[in-house]
């Protein structure tokens, strides 16, 4: 099996953990709340997921927003995350797009956005405007 080809390492960690963390869940209230059946769900797409024959491509795609996708048969890890949380009716990309849009000014004072990140530099700010 090619590289090409060959699952990602990370999908399979994703997909792997996912069962465990919703066994934990589920294990903690006797009565499934919201948030631990919506999280069951995520798990059912995730696994679905893995039924489907997918080849890694990380080529660029452009692809229509909102809604947008690679084809069927190829795309990364993200992509099949994307897919597992549609299968819900949860249009993943356009709501971290609509985040991002709502919330830029601060994603750019706190560098790219995740704790201990540096101020972005001049020339990396004038670079994103």
């Amino acid at each position: 099996m090619s590289l090409r080809t060959a699952p990602s390492r990370a999908v399979f960690f994703f997909f792997s953990a996912i069962p465990l963390c919703a066994g934990m869940l589920a294990q903690t209230s006797s009565h499934a709340s919201p948030h631990a059946l919506f999280l069951q769900r995520l798990v059912d797409a995730a696994l679905e997921r893995t039924l489907h024959s997918v080849r890694y491509d990380p080529a660029y795609v452009r692809i229509p927003y909102p809604g947008g996708d690679v084809p069927l048969d190829t795309g990364v890890c993200t992509d099949e995350v994307i897919r597992s949380y549609r299968a819900l009716g949860v249009d993943l990309q356009k709501e971290v797009h609509e985040d991002m849009v709502q919330n830029f000014a601060d994603v750019r004072e706190s560098g790219n956005g995740l704790p201990g990140s540096p101020t972005p530099t001049s020339t990396t700010a004038a670079s994103q405007t």
